[in-house]
């Protein structure tokens, strides 16, 4: 799924998550966006839901990629959104 179909479905309730550092974070992010940086998932796996799809970004998609095939292969259900943050042109957008 590409980063810029994500606007549709922020208008429901879904878990974004954004893997990339917390500099980058806060240099720009999409608004209702969690952060946990890649290097820190594995000791915060229990802060992830379950029960729902989680849509994971990073900066270019290469770091979220890895964290769904991860995520998947625990049992998440996970998509990555292709082109990352660099690519984003929604209106959820937050510099």
């Amino acid at each position: 799924m590409h980063i810029n179909e994500i606007d549709t479905l922020l208008n429901e309730n879904i878990f974004l998550l954004d893997v990339r550092e917390e500099f980058e974070y806060e240099a720009g992010h999409i608004k209702k966006s969690t952060l946990i940086p890649m290097k820190q998932l594995g000791q915060r796996l229990e802060e992830l839901p379950q029960d729902e799809t989680l849509y994971v970004y990073c900066h270019s998609g290469g770091r979220s990629q890895m964290v769904v095939d991860v995520l998947n292969s625990r049992g998440f259900e996970a998509i990555n959104l292709e082109g990352g943050f660099s690519e984003y042109t929604g209106s959820y957008r937050e510099d």
